[in-house]
């Protein structure tokens, strides 16, 4: 006789099908100078490889554990179904929500190919939606997978852990090895009372897909930007947090090609009161380190922010009294006199070309 039951809870306990791509559009290879390299690092298949500073990613070898989406900065590596609509659709408010992966035998869980393919933001959004968040590891230290997976899962919860102290919640984000959903049944009135706190630091469209192709924000940045930029910062505490804060040396001239090239407009230049500034907005780097990688005179610094006190603030990094060139208007630096750089080599070059017809 077939068990009905036991079908069911099979299909429950299989993991949803998903299929990663590669956005090269989105790709930080796409600019020869950069030296982004994580998703080859973390790959535990060697499906991406980097020739010619190109990524090759082979959808052959791909198991779509999903590691990749995780390190991504700015999510050129995307899943197929939506990854974060995955997740909305495993979260259950009235008790605490356990998330494992497909080999773990904790029955009452959602089910994922591999932990490690959860990023920061959705961790928190995860515990902010439900009663809090626990992470099966059951099954991880028999993963062929474990010396790649096992760093990144408890550095994305740590961090994720920290966002939530800063806002002022909670909520937490824990790792067992096994889970009794049981104890974690909320009564309606507990339920009602966590729903309607959570709802101050969720967003309604957090979700929600990003049409507005012109912003190169990834959706994970934009959760975190949207939660930080609704609550208060309840502490300021010195701690680590899935944010990045950019410093300059003295070797900068205001070139300008961090700020050119810098995908998410986390970096950017601003003339006024006849002074070019060159400003961060911290709450919109990814952390992708092209700038670094772009900067001529190898001027900019990069590192996980700690300073809560920084997180809303547009920082000036430097600025400069400006002119414009006599000959084509351009802006120029206190190291440019009368003409820019481009229309000194211009005129060098007609100059040589005249006397070879004298």
């Amino acid at each position: 006789m077939i068990d009905i039951i036991k079908i069911a809870e099979k299909l429950v306990e299989t993991p949803a099908d998903i299929q990663v791509e590669l956005d090269n559009s989105k790709c930080l290879k796409q600019f020869k100078f950069s030296k982004c390299s994580t998703c080859h690092q973390v790959c535990p298949e060697k499906a991406i490889k980097i020739e010619n500073n190109k990524i090759l990613f082979s959808k052959d070898k791909c198991t779509s554990c999903g590691l990749c989406l995780s390190v991504c900065p700015n999510e050129a590596f995307y899943s197929k179904p939506s990854f974060f609509n995955l997740v909305l659709d495993k979260l259950d408010s009235d008790k605490i929500t356990s998330f494992s992966c497909q080999k773990s035998k904790q029955k009452e869980s959602n089910k994922f190919n591999c932990l490690a393919s959860l990023n920061e933001a959705i961790l928190v959004q995860t515990a902010l939606k439900t009663h809090g968040l626990i992470l099966i590891t059951d099954s991880c230290n028999k993963c062929n997978y474990k010396n790649k997976a096992l760093p990144l899962i408890n550095e994305k919860v740590t961090l994720a852990n920290n966002f939530l102290e800063i806002i002022g919640s909670r909520k937490e984000i824990t790792i067992s090895e096994k889970l009794d959903m049981q104890k974690n049944k909320l009564s309606r009135r507990q339920f009602m009372a966590t729903v309607s706190k959570n709802l101050a630091h969720v967003g309604a469209s957090a979700f929600s897909s990003n049409k507005d192709k012109n912003n190169t924000i990834s959706k994970s940045r934009l959760i975190l930007k949207s939660i930080v930029e609704k609550d208060k910062i309840q502490t300021k505490k010195q701690t680590e947090l899935p944010f990045f804060q950019v410093t300059l040396n003295k070797d900068c001239d205001l070139c300008l090609k961090c700020s050119e090239l810098c995908p998410t407009g986390a970096l950017f230049s601003q003339v006024k009161k006849e002074h070019l500034r060159l400003r961060f907005q911290t709450l919109k780097c990814s952390g992708c380190k092209l700038c670094l990688d772009a900067c001529p005179r190898a001027s900019l610094n990069i590192a996980s922010l700690t300073n809560t006190a920084l997180l809303k603030r547009n920082l000036i990094l430097k600025k400069s009294k400006v002119s414009r060139c006599s000959s084509c208007g351009r802006l120029l630096t206190d190291k440019e006199q009368n003409t820019c750089l481009s229309c000194q080599k211009k005129k060098t070059f007609n100059s040589n070309i005249e006397s070879l017809f004298a």
